[in-house]
């Protein structure tokens, strides 16, 4: 599986943050962070790494199944997505059963996600794990993880 493609169907799309955060009311952070998560992955589909990378904390790290170790930082986070931008494009994506669980200023999103083809098939299933931080009213993505739903182990 070439890097491009497997990035490509990552994640997707975060059209302002304030925007997003001023339409979901402060005090329902599961709903805050969704939007948040829906907004990025959007503007992913577009081919705008971009998204992914304004929703990282500074000492964000990230698991990805075409890397051979964990990024540290949102500088390693950058050089390994920044390339990519406009290279690819993720019409369609469905986020199943998303679950936020919130711990004080930290909470966990987990889901299930599905990206499309320009054919509309299905053509890539992922388990996804975001870490998100509350600082200065805002949340922040901490960790992330991407993993292959049920890959093929040789």
């Amino acid at each position: 599986m070439s890097l491009a493609f497997f990035v490509l169907t990552l994640m997707t799309a975060i059209p302002l943050v304030g925007a997003v955060q001023a339409a979901v009311p402060a005090d329902d952070p599961e709903a805050e962070i969704i939007a948040m998560e829906k907004a990025m992955l959007d503007r992913w589909g577009t081919g705008d790494t971009y998204a992914f990378i304004e929703l990282a904390a500074p000492e964000i790290t990230y698991f990805d199944p075409s890397l051979e170790k964990r990024l540290n930082g949102r500088e390693a986070f950058e050089k390994f997505l920044a390339p990519l931008k406009g290279t690819f494009r993720v019409p369609k994506y469905e986020m199943l059963d998303p679950k936020v669980q919130v711990y004080g200023q930290a909470a966990v999103l987990s889901y299930n996600m599905i990206d499309y083809d320009e054919t509309g098939k299905k053509s890539f299933r992922m388990n996804v794990t975001e870490v998100y931080a509350r600082r200065d009213g805002r949340w922040a993505l901490v960790h992330s993880h991407f993993s292959i739903t049920k890959p093929q182990v040789k």
